[in-house]
């Protein structure tokens, strides 16, 4: 069976977060994921937010099972403000970014990637659901490029199927634990051009209608709420990091 096929028969949908629960079950899907890699310190109530993800220009991905509506996966897409810096990968690659903003480019950073580990679901198969969502949704938005801190063991399946490219050397990211991380970038403009010839015809194809990018920010009483359940004093905050913690020796 190839690969568009096995995507179209996989329980999953893709979509814009615009509940509480679901934006709660992201982010403690987050948490249990990544404490699995020690990118967040322990947290009492088992949840993973940064104030970022409740900003006007931030929007999460949630892929749910069509027959039980379970949340299996999350990212969340972060576009560029008009005063650069809000982005994470900001925090670590300020320089790399900026050389981008220089050149004119818009950009959006998908960040706080995970997927639930389940015997029915492959983890590629939910990230692909995702990442073609925040495709259609960049391009009409008009972000010219996606951002992205990898991890080195994701960055084969970043350059196989979407042709990103590297902007500079790894360096150890506040945001991903201090693991080192490559600074890279994906065209939107190529992504049809230049997306693996295994998922062109299906990634290609609009995933549900127009009118589904029109979803508003999360509610401020919602951030609040989870700020609170993570022990963010400050929501207002721009700090990338889960929690204050010294970096490891580097």
């Amino acid at each position: 069976m190839d690969v568009a096929r096995q995507l179209d028969q996989c329980d999953l949908v893709a979509r814009i977060a615009s509940k509480r629960e679901e934006w709660t079950a992201a982010f403690k899907l987050l948490y249990r994921q990544y404490r699995t890699i020690d990118y967040v310190p322990p947290h009492p109530r088992g949840i993973a937010y940064r104030p970022v993800f409740g900003q006007q220009n931030t929007r999460t991905i949630v892929a749910v099972r069509r027959s039980s509506q379970e949340v299996v996966g999350t990212l969340t897409l972060v576009e560029d403000a008009p005063s650069p810096g809000n982005l994470s990968v900001d925090a670590t690659f300020h320089k790399e970014m900026q050389e981008l903003r220089d050149a004119g480019r818009r950009l959006a950073e998908v960040t706080a990637l995970a997927a639930k580990p389940c015997k029915d679901l492959s983890p590629r198969a939910v990230f692909f659901h995702m990442v073609r969502l925040i495709y259609h949704w960049a391009d009409w938005q008009g972000v010219d490029d996606l951002v992205i801190a990898a991890r080195p063991s994701h960055v084969p399946l970043y350059r196989r199927f979407f042709n990103a490219e590297y902007l500079g050397p790894p360096k150890a990211h506040v945001c991903s634990g201090y693991a080192p991380s490559y600074p890279m970038r994906v065209d939107v403009e190529l992504v049809k051009k230049k997306v693996h010839p295994d998922l062109y015809e299906w990634f290609a194809v609009l995933c549900g209608k127009v009118s589904d990018f029109i979803q508003p920010p999360m509610p401020k009483n919602v951030h609040e709420d989870l700020c609170r359940l993570a022990s963010i004093s400050t929501p207002s905050a721009t700090t990338c990091d889960f929690a204050s913690r010294l970096p490891a020796a580097v």
